[in-house]
């Protein structure tokens, strides 16, 4: 299967990002839950839509003013 085009919204509010099921028929999973609103991602969450799976990570140190802290997501590799 694959997600569908309105599958599921990123929201970025501050250092804050959330992920939100759009009512998909396949579902969207954070760390092998199916969600049914939004979720605020946590550093290290994976996600998935129908077989894809994503992790979500930050990157950098926010307490440092020359180190802006950055979010990351890469598609894992399933075995």
């Amino acid at each position: 299967g694959h997600p569908s085009r309105q599958h599921a919204k990123f929201t970025v509010s501050g250092s804050e990002s959330q992920l939100e099921d759009l009512g998909s028929a396949n579902g969207t999973f954070v760390n092998d839950q199916r969600i049914s609103g939004a979720v605020i991602l946590r550093s290290g969450d994976k996600f998935r839509f129908d077989l894809e799976e994503y992790e979500y990570q930050v990157v950098g140190d926010p307490t440092k003013q020359d180190n802006a802290q950055q979010t990351m997501i890469r598609q894992v590799e399933l075995v």
